[in-house]
């Protein structure tokens, strides 16, 4: 992957769905592959025809070292997908939700439905048992 970086590859090589390189290597836990991408430019907050971004990519496939990585270079954690997804919300992800809420993400930001993130995770036991030991979260 260096090498094609270092001879000049488009980072933001994308499929038709607007898939780009840096979504794949994030869906699927490429922590290392994410970092070469974001240090030759590859757009962070590159979205695919249904809003996608690279964290939300990361985050519903629970790879939180590919999400700490890419909060790191400050990409928006609570941007929404078309339909209203947020990256932290509905999978049951402990170690995700704890490097988003870690970064600051917002426990208020709703779904299109209304759904905050603290609602969500009340239906994930093990989740709701760590927030309440976060200070002021519940």
């Amino acid at each position: 992957m260096r090498a094609l970086l270092e001879a000049g590859a488009n980072t933001d090589t994308a499929t038709q769905g607007g898939s780009s390189i840096l979504h794949q290597a994030a869906r699927q836990g490429h922590a290392d592959v994410v970092r070469a991408l974001l240090e030759a430019g590859a757009d962070k907050e590159a979205a695919d025809q249904d809003g996608w971004h690279p964290l939300h990519s990361a985050a519903r496939q629970g790879h939180a070292n590919v999400v700490r990585v890419l909060l790191g270079v400050g990409v928006n954690q609570d941007v929404a997908t078309r339909d209203g997804w947020r990256p932290a919300a509905r999978r049951g992800h402990a170690d995700v939700l704890r490097e988003m809420l870690e970064a600051g993400a917002n426990m208020d930001v709703s779904d299109r439905c209304g759904s905050s993130l603290l609602n969500q995770q009340t239906s994930n036991l093990h989740i709701y048992g760590w927030l309440r030991t976060q200070t002021c979260i519940i």
